[in-house]
């Protein structure tokens, strides 16, 4: 049991540098998610913005 555990014990520390690796890419992976959706409320909140003034009455002619 002991000599197992010892093995997986050097198999983390010898790949660890893989797995360091490995979460750096997903953090840049997931940070770049959380980018694109941050600009796309942002861009749907300019539209919707446009959309209202777009339709909304004027207001010399109160006309829509």
């Amino acid at each position: 049991m002991n000599k197992k555990i010892n093995y997986l014990w050097s198999l983390l520390i010898i790949n660890l540098h893989f797995i360091f690796a490995l979460f750096g890419f997903a953090s840049i992976v997931y940070a770049a998610f959380l980018l694109t959706q941050i600009l796309g409320f942002f861009v749907l909140g300019i539209a919707l913005i446009a959309v209202a003034w777009i339709i909304s009455p004027d207001d010399k002619t109160k006309r829509r």
